[in-house]
């Protein structure tokens, strides 16, 4: 079975977001190679972040982490039912980087202060909200964004393991959201303080963990790790530009490369491809 999914549960008065995201991470990892720390951040924010498509009920949703750490920036895009980030500064040595990575300290990457910034579209408008960084190990951060800016009690864990033979691959990338619903009671929040204290999330699948729940499955949402980039929308970027720059472009090549930064694909242009 793929494991790209978030199993929605409804439990009382509380509803679960449970994912197992290891393939969606892997397929990202993959196309950056970067290493280990810029990894395991963004890995951990892909986990972390991720289920919001479902909690927003949102088709485009962007996340974005302006920090005064070394990797400066982190961006997360979801449209539809595919995901993409980066780090914005993915050169990140650290000490560890040879064995024992998954014990780095994220916020040796993330730094100390910043904000998190969500935009997510409604009704075709985007709306922005945005909190300061809580403790810049992600999902705690996430946690604070939900009770700071939507009010929302809620409580979350990531499971996110690197493999230790390559750390452009994660082992495990599992994640847990609560959330209270509106009609709660105080036997609702007690339970899911009861469930993280007696559960040790790290210690079960995925499929232990729904029993121990014992809950009801809403539904089962997918997602991809795929960048949506292609020719026809590059070609249409820099036809915004002026005749004029479009030349400036071509002044000492007859081709330009252009790089997704999302997915590292390459592609060639000519002039002809822009002059109006």
């Amino acid at each position: 079975m793929k494991q790209n999914f978030t199993k929605i549960i409804l439990k009382n008065n509380v509803l679960i977001y449970l994912s197992d995201l290891k393939d969606v991470v892997n397929q990202i990892l993959n196309y950056h190679k970067y290493l280990p720390l810029p990894n395991l951040i963004l890995g951990n924010a892909i986990l972390a972040f991720s289920p919001l498509k479902f909690i927003y009920k949102s088709n485009k949703l962007m996340i974005r982490y302006k920090t005064n750490g070394a990797m400066k920036s982190l961006i997360l895009e979801i449209n539809e039912n595919k995901i993409r980030g980066l780090v914005s500064n993915p050169n990140i040595e650290t000490e560890y980087d040879q064995k024992n990575f998954n014990s780095i300290p994220l916020i040796l990457g993330i730094g100390d202060d910043g904000i998190v910034e969500i935009s997510r579209e409604i009704k075709g408008n985007f709306f922005t909200s945005e909190v300061k960084i809580a403790k810049a190990d992600i999902v705690t951060d996430l946690v604070y964004f939900l009770n700071k800016s939507d009010q929302i009690y809620s409580a979350a864990i990531n499971d996110f393991e690197l493999n230790e033979k390559d750390s452009t691959m994660a082992n495990k990338a599992k994640n847990i959201i609560f959330q209270l619903l509106p009609n709660h009671s105080e036997e609702d929040k007690i339970w899911i303080e009861n469930f993280i204290k007696d559960n040790n999330f790290k210690n079960y699948s995925i499929n232990e963990i729904i029993e121990k729940i014992d809950g009801e499955i809403i539904s089962t949402e997918f997602l991809e790790g795929i960048c949506w980039c292609n020719k026809d929308k590059i070609i249409n970027a820099i036809n915004l530009l002026k005749n004029s720059e479009i030349e400036d472009l071509f002044s000492k090549d007859k081709q330009i490369e252009v790089v997704c930064e999302f997915c590292m694909t390459k592609r060639l242009f000519e002039k002809k491809d822009f002059l109006k």
